[in-house]
């Protein structure tokens, strides 16, 4: 059938039209893990120039239907019009309202307006209780009345009577800040608190000055790991790598383009994914989960892989407030790795990666000959043990003497 233009006038402009359904796409499947809930909400205190921040989550048991998580921070709060048409506005692209920082001066880690729906992924119920000069407000959030919501309705919040005051855990009582407070949890199986406080700590690498992190009273630590070997501390490429007093090296690969990074190696291999692998930090946070830059295997690091972690910061991932800048995905924890402003990192990391298998592999196989050669010297080693050290040594480089 053929609409003429007469017709056409006649009937209703088209119209892009929004579900409550579409909360489960941009929350409950884009964050679909405690990790990446938590995470989001730390975001969000370091939006709002917190200082501390408390997460109390139970870790280690089998979730019950009384369970909760809850994250407060001590931060500038907000504002009952604050929290109408800042936070409980879905989209809002605040780098571009916010020209990018905070009121001190931070750098922003919201972007696309969506972090908020992140509770979501973990929890159907969001209670939100905040104080910002003197004024206490506190709503609630249900994701099963929201996703039933038709098209065109809006989503009335239903506030409540707060407490008053907002207190740490210590019971002093904070001029300013913001709890968050998740239930009707929807995993119920245990989360291990070594993994967890790993993977937190992975996501994270703000000065502990600027702001300190607890999870169920325990201060976060920055990543660190136990490892036999650590480049470019233990070895340097050269190349134009400057070595920091932290260990980091340092080097611009292209127009600018500034990293920082460190590689390791574990005496073990290591069968957790959330552990093995190089992560990327900009501004401050993970950017992209742990991965080997896309690298290919080879003979010299066949099995090195399965020992390698690191880290790579690279603030100039994360520049601009608007979408068009943007080569993150949506959910802030992985690169958009076909998007070609991305694959100078890639081409970089895999050119570093072969490097530092390369030198793991030629260091162990030093250490083995000198070992070899010193036990074959020890004259309190029976003749067949030094018979098998020098075949040892024989093997690792031909060398006979």
């Amino acid at each position: 059938m053929v609409i003429t233009p007469e017709q056409h006038a006649e009937k209703e402009p088209l119209k892009l039209k929004f579900l409550g359904a579409l909360v489960e796409q941009l929350g409950a499947q884009m964050y679909p893990s405690a990790t990446a809930t938590v995470a989001e909400l730390i975001s969000n205190a370091w939006d709002a120039d917190a200082r501390r921040v408390w997460v109390t989550i139970p870790l280690g048991e089998a979730w019950t239907e009384a369970d909760v998580i809850e994250v407060l921070d001590d931060g500038h709060g907000m504002t009952r019009d604050e929290a109408q048409w800042r936070y409980l506005m879905v989209g809002r692209k605040r780098r571009l309202s916010d020209n990018g920082k905070t009121p001190g001066s931070r750098l922003v880690h919201g972007r696309k307006g969506i972090g908020k729906l992140a509770a979501f992924g973990t929890a159907e119920l969001l209670e939100c209780e905040t104080i910002s000069k003197g004024e206490n407000v506190a709503f609630l959030l249900d994701y099963n009345q929201i996703r039933k919501k038709d098209l065109g309705e809006d989503y009335e919040v239903e506030e409540y009577v707060s407490g008053g005051s907002l207190r740490d855990p210590d019971g002093n009582i904070l001029p300013s800040g913001t709890r968050v407070r998740l239930s009707r949890l929807k995993m119920k199986r245990a989360i291990p608190e070594e993994r967890f406080i790993r993977s937190m700590s992975r996501r994270f690498a703000t000065d502990q000055t600027e702001m300190q992190v607890f999870i169920n009273n325990t201060p976060l630590q920055r990543f660190n790991m136990d490892l036999a070997f650590r480049y470019p501390k233990d070895q340097t490429p050269g190349e134009g790598v400057v070595v920091d007093a932290e260990g980091w090296g340092k080097e611009t690969i292209e127009n600018g383009k500034n990293v920082r990074w460190w590689i390791g190696f574990t005496p073990k291999p290591l069968d957790a994914d959330y552990l093995r692998g190089i992560s990327i930090l900009a501004r401050g946070k993970m950017v992209q989960r742990p991965f080997m830059f896309e690298h290919a295997r080879g003979a010299t690091g066949q099995l090195g892989q399965e020992y390698i972690v690191g880290e790579v910061e690279a603030d100039w991932l994360d520049i601009g407030n608007d979408i068009e800048d943007d080569v993150i995905q949506a959910n802030r924890d992985q690169l958009q790795l076909e998007d070609e402003r991305v694959q100078v990192l890639l081409e970089w990391g895999r050119h570093r990666l072969r490097w530092a298998l390369s030198q793991r592999h030629n260091t162990q196989k030093r250490r083995a000959i000198t070992a070899a050669k010193e036990a074959i010297n020890d004259p309190g080693i029976r003749r067949t043990d030094r018979r098998i050290y020098g075949n040892r040594a024989r093997n690792s480089d031909g060398d006979r003497s």
